[in-house]
């Protein structure tokens, strides 16, 4: 099986991320580069809304950091996707 570098689009994902309000916290998703994030369990596709799994660079000269989907089917479905087949949709399990 070929594995194929990740499409550009997935150098960026949304984080769960605390906002002071004058009512209290707020959570809200904001979009930011892989790079700069640490892993976390409140992350998802900027797209789809899919759970997603961080790959961090391994070597010098290696794939940049980047996330991967979880799920085959939202890969299949979303425009970042590895396995995209040309129908973009939002996930079906979004992480909310």
């Amino acid at each position: 099986m070929k594995i194929k570098k990740p499409d550009e689009r997935m150098y960026v994902c949304e984080v769960d991320t605390a906002y002071q309000t004058n009512s209290g916290i707020e959570y809200r998703w904001k979009k930011v580069d892989v790079e700069l994030t640490a892993n976390t369990d409140r992350a998802r596709c900027a797209y789809c809304a899919g759970s997603v799994k961080f790959h961090r660079k391994q070597k010098a000269n290696g794939t940049a950091d980047h996330v991967e989907h979880r799920s085959r089917q939202d890969s299949e479905n979303c425009m970042g996707g590895h396995y995209f087949k040309g129908e973009h949709r939002r996930s079906q399990n979004p992480v909310e």
